[in-house]
């Protein structure tokens, strides 16, 4: 799967939050790939990989 935008995961986090198997409850580590497609546009992607990063924290912080 690609990281993108992150709207895919959303679902998966939620189904995750219900599963409390752990004390500290369940983890995720999503890694992302970045790669240069030309002049520039490696820098957008690389912004882009790491805003969606962040969204994906906040969601993940406001899920408990």
């Amino acid at each position: 799967m690609v990281v993108m935008e992150g709207a895919q995961w959303a679902s998966l986090m939620q189904a995750f939050t219900s599963k409390k198997d752990s004390p500290s409850g369940p983890h995720l580590c999503i890694p992302a790939l970045s790669r240069s497609c030309g002049h520039g546009s490696g820098r957008r992607s690389i912004a882009t990989v790491q805003e969606t990063g962040r969204r994906l924290t906040m969601f993940a912080a406001s899920l408990g």
